[in-house]
């Protein structure tokens, strides 16, 4: 089955989107992404690696950096167009395009559940998603909770977990750790690590 969804009409758009959308050709803007696919592909196979992470200047993004964006910002408004479908009732997280941009994502992990973390996200307008881990298994992993002492395991039993940050590298492992995140500053300590 082949749907055809045209052009934007000016009442279903903020004026300012038509400064990219009256640059698409036609009135059919997939089969546009269609034709653009195979010269997209031959222009950026001619890149190389050492090219792709070249910046023209310290605060700029990569051609690497620029890609993932793209790319990143397609899954977000995917992900965004079935958080509308299904009708949830809870702030749709977001997140921090500096981080995006360098290929990585942000997640919290608490031991609280969903209620108390939808809550917070309102509260503190958290850019990331918070996952629960009411059963305490991702921070035992991680060794957040538990541990010796007294004051741990009365922290275990109460289901508190240690704030700390884990920086997963692209392997998969654990590149770095942040036993005491500084909260104001939180966001360029991780930056400055990726």
């Amino acid at each position: 089955m082949n749907i055809m969804i045209g052009r934007p009409s000016p009442t279903e758009a903020a004026p300012y989107y038509f400064t990219y959308i009256n640059q698409v050709v036609g009135e059919n803007p997939l089969a546009t992404i269609e034709s653009q696919l195979d010269e997209s592909l031959v222009f950026f196979s001619t890149i190389s690696e050492e090219k792709s992470k070249h910046r023209y200047g310290p605060d700029k993004w990569s051609i690497r950096e620029v890609l993932n964006h793209v790319t990143d910002t397609e899954r977000a408004f995917a992900f965004r167009a079935l958080w509308f479908a299904r009708g949830f009732d809870v702030p749709l997280p977001s997140y921090d395009q500096e981080i995006a941009a360098k290929g990585a994502a942000v997640m919290g992990v608490s031991t609280q559940d969903f209620a108390s973390h939808a809550a917070f996200t309102r509260k503190y307008r958290l850019n990331f998603p918070l996952l629960a881990d009411t059963g305490g298994a991702v921070g035992r992993a991680y060794g957040t909770l538990g541990g010796r002492g007294l004051v741990a395991r009365l922290k275990t039993a109460a289901g508190l977990a240690d704030r700390v940050t884990f920086v997963i590298g692209a392997d998969g492992r654990i590149a770095h750790v942040i036993d005491h995140p500084d909260v104001a500053r939180h966001a360029e300590e991780v930056l400055a690590l990726l």
